[in-house]
């Protein structure tokens, strides 16, 4: 009997990969999710240049799957400024993870009118403090 040819690991890593729903990812290197802020002290504000890009790179670079950190689902409540939008180039599969801050979305975070107060499933207000 004769035994099976031994892969590499860069040829399994090649070969392309069927999920249970039926998506077929051309091989299996996925992105996972991480903090996109890309944030720098004092202000912690997101170099909106670099921000705007990442997936797009990430696409690029021949990825068989990208799973996103945090996507908002609502464009008036964000949960820093600067949150991103994604889209699908290159023919990469995305799965995104969906986030909304409830009532953690800070005031100027998103386009929420100052008298609409966030959406959340708790009217206990939270206080965020230095201690």
């Amino acid at each position: 009997m004769e035994s099976p040819k031994k892969l590499t690991p860069t040829q399994i890593l090649a070969q392309p990969l069927t999920l249970p729903c039926g998506l077929v990812l051309p091989n299996r290197l996925v992105n996972c999710p991480m903090q996109e802020t890309l944030a720098s002290e004092p202000f912690f504000d997101p170099p909106i240049k670099k921000f705007k890009n990442i997936y797009g790179e990430r696409a690029a670079s021949k990825y068989g799957l990208i799973i996103t950190g945090q996507v908002q689902i609502d464009i008036r409540l964000l949960s820093i400024a600067g949150d991103s939008e994604i889209s699908r180039e290159h023919g990469t599969s995305t799965i995104m993870q969906l986030a909304q801050p409830g009532r953690t979305c800070p005031a100027g975070a998103g386009i929420r009118p100052a008298d609409m107060a966030p959406l959340c499933p708790s009217s206990v207000p939270v206080h965020l403090s230095d201690s």
